[in-house]
């Protein structure tokens, strides 16, 4: 049995083409999904060696006793076709097991590596890369906040704003339009109000950096009385990952930065020494945005970024607040940055 005739009985199985050149097609188990399902997040993998043990993956975890059913209707109807003699005698075959996955291998961060790549890029300091970043950072620093939210997300995105980290959001910024005080219970109307408090808090302020839907949703689907809108549930997508580095100063950090050729749209100061550096993901799910954090962290990690930073739903620093009197400068704003080239390469703006 050739692949194309494998592909075409689980497209009849599933009911919804499968793409016979990727392998692409609709999750079996996509009514399971808890968070949007994608184009690309299941596919069918068949061997032309083997082509009667085909193998499935999915970036979603929650509909896999879905996909293990379909996966033994397939197995089942494979092993019927290719015997038409015993069709109606071959009971039903459970598909085989998952081989276990590969062991992960925890990147960890090498001195000697990050100071050899930032010798390569001497001089390039903060005034450097404010004088390269494509969009002007304006003098004043109560423009940068909705500067930064407004060219980096689509107008109507609902950006999350903290002056408590472990609160829920004082505040909501409507990309494209206003800002709105926050209450900390559910069904209290939103308050629209004038400003940010950035000078108030003395910890700083901060964003969530995936948009959200605004409601108050179940943290676990077994509790739904314990309610968050700062979770993965509450988000629409996951577009952007942060990076820092608590580990090295900002003299060998930023020349580290500058030679990335992943897509870095912002860079901004926490208010002390550390640099926050924000990198396009695209991810539509958290899923998606794993595997991807899974890439950014074995290339990221050993020249100094710090791992526990780079996950889907992340709390970064919100340029032009001020903490414990020091100002989180925002330094580096590209809402299109170009592909494969890093920040040393850019020219200065006339």
């Amino acid at each position: 049995m050739d692949p194309a005739t494998v592909y075409r009985i689980a497209s009849s199985l599933l009911g919804a083409e499968i793409d016979p050149a990727t392998g692409y097609g609709p999750c079996p188990g996509a009514h399971c999904h808890t968070t949007p399902s994608g184009a690309r997040d299941w596919r069918l993998f068949v061997d032309p060696a083997a082509p009667l043990h085909p193998r499935e993956h999915c970036f979603h975890a929650s509909c896999a006793p879905a996909r293990d059913d379909f996966m033994s209707r397939l197995y089942t109807e494979l092993r019927r076709m290719a015997d038409p003699e015993a069709r109606h005698h071959i009971p039903a075959a459970p598909a085989p097991a998952a081989p276990p996955p590969p062991k992960k291998i925890k990147p960890t961060f090498d001195l000697a590596t990050a100071q050899a790549i930032a010798s390569r890029c001497p001089g390039f300091n903060v005034e450097r890369l404010t004088r390269i970043s494509p969009i002007p950072i304006p003098p004043q620093p109560d423009q940068w906040p909705t500067l930064l939210i407004n060219t980096l997300y689509p107008a109507g995105s609902r950006i999350l704003i903290f002056d408590n980290m472990l609160s829920q959001g004082q505040y909501i910024h409507i990309a494209g339009g206003s800002t709105y005080r926050l209450h900390h219970r559910p069904g209290t109307p939103a308050t629209p109000v004038d400003a940010l408090p950035l000078t108030t808090s003395p910890d700083g302020m901060w964003y969530l950096a995936a948009p959200i839907t605004g409601a108050w949703l179940p943290k676990n689907p077994a509790n739904p009385t314990a309610l968050g809108r700062r979770h993965a549930a509450c988000c629409t997508s996951f577009p952007y990952a942060v990076i820092e580095s608590d580990t090295l100063p900002p003299e060998t950090w930023l020349p580290i930065l500058a030679q990335l050729q992943d897509p870095i749209v912002a860079i901004y100061t926490s208010g002390k020494k550390s640099i926050h550096a924000l990198i396009r993901v695209g991810a539509r799910s958290k899923e998606e945005f794993n595997t991807a954090r899974d890439i950014l962290l074995r290339r990221l990690v050993p020249i100094g970024a710090d791992p526990a930073a780079i996950t889907p739903v992340r709390l970064t620093r919100l340029p032009g607040a001020l903490r414990s009197g020091h100002l989180q400068r925002l330094l580096y704003l590209n809402p299109s940055p170009l592909p494969h080239t890093p920040l040393c390469r850019l020219s200065l703006r006339r």
